[in-house]
């Protein structure tokens, strides 16, 4: 039986703001969900714009709908992408398309 269109493993992540006992916040992230996605490369028209404005989505992710859908990284396998957009590209309300951009190892 093949894999399917859903066969990456991905976790979502929401990020947090706590006040840390002083002055000051602390900024952290929790495990909001981990669900199976499609994954691909941006190509195209959307890549050649991304391109034009600094730091454009790289990555599409597109998964079954959730009724959450606050959620600011994906953590896949080694790998962590900044959410860019969330959407529901049919209004069916049976999917989610996620536009996310590739951190280098060192921006996390």
């Amino acid at each position: 039986m093949p894999a399917g269109k859903y066969r990456h493993f991905i976790t979502l992540e929401q990020r947090t703001l706590d006040a840390d006992g002083s002055v000051g916040i602390t900024q952290g992230y929790i495990v909001a969900d981990t669900v199976w996605a499609e994954m691909m490369g941006v190509r195209g028209a959307q890549y050649i714009a991304s391109v034009q404005i600094e730091n454009g989505p790289t990555h599409c992710f597109i998964m079954r709908r959730r009724a959450m859908d606050d959620f600011n990284f994906i953590n896949y396998e080694n790998r962590r992408f900044r959410v860019h957009t969330v959407r529901d590209p049919d209004g069916l309300r049976r999917e989610l398309e996620v536009l996310a951009e590739e951190l280098a190892a060192e921006a996390t």
